[in-house]
């Protein structure tokens, strides 16, 4: 048997029938590390049927299942979200624009909370509410590691980016990417998000362009430039 490692399926819009010898793939290959499967519009079936691939993985480090709608896929959505309950050394997960909100997204929060090796995770367009901001916090509590978090394109306004912000973004040191763009943020939530960034040294990358700020100075937010 060949040492798969990565496995690239992106915009293949796969079927029920092709998803089959792929979970196939998955179960005999157990120390993949690396899944791309964007792009794909899969049935509850076929959603479910990944999941069953997915759940004796222990090893991946990075999974990309973007442009897939989870919640399309019904209990087979929320499958795929609780087979990464054991993936412990997830650096790298990405499941922007797959409808993940409410249920979903708890399910989410559920999966990985024991993973604390969690560096990059993007959540882009997946019209997540101010409600959602507190799962995302408690999500990421645990992750020292996080380099990069992606929420752009989603519905936060200022109540969910001031939660992320006093509960979720608060002591990640090695935070270097930060994406917000397209949330409804106004000055008083990024001064929140500026004050919760003082003290990271990593900071490269802040994306904030088209919400709701104007152009009055922000003593904080000029603060967090000048120590960059």
């Amino acid at each position: 048997m060949l040492p798969l490692r990565n496995l690239n399926l992106i915009k293949n819009v796969l079927t029920d029938e092709q998803i089959g010898p792929v979970s196939k793939t998955l179960k005999e290959n157990t120390n993949i590390q690396q899944i791309f499967m964007s792009h794909n519009r899969m049935s509850v079936a076929a959603m479910q049927t990944l999941a069953d691939g997915l759940k004796d993985n222990k090893v991946l480090t990075d999974f990309f299942f973007t442009h897939n709608d989870l919640q399309a896929g019904g209990e087979g959505g929320l499958s795929v979200l609780k087979s990464l309950a054991n993936k412990k050394d997830l650096r790298s997960l990405a499941l922007n624009s797959c409808n993940i909100n409410g249920e979903y997204l708890q399910e989410l929060e559920n999966s990985i909370a024991g993973n604390t090796e969690l560096k990059e995770l993007y959540l882009f367009a997946n019209r997540i509410g101010p409600d959602g901001s507190k799962q995302i916090s408690a999500m990421i509590k645990n992750k020292a590691k996080l380099t990069s978090l992606g929420l752009s394109n989603n519905k936060l306004n200022d109540t969910g980016c001031i939660e992320l912000a006093q509960n979720g973004l608060v002591g990640k040191r090695f935070l270097v990417k930060l994406s917000f763009e397209n949330n409804g943020m106004g000055n008083t939530a990024l001064e929140a998000v500026s004050a919760s960034l003082m003290d990271c040294q990593s900071i490269q990358e802040l994306y904030l362009y088209n919400n709701e700020l104007d152009d009055d100075p922000i003593e904080n937010f000029c603060e967090l430039l000048s120590k960059q």
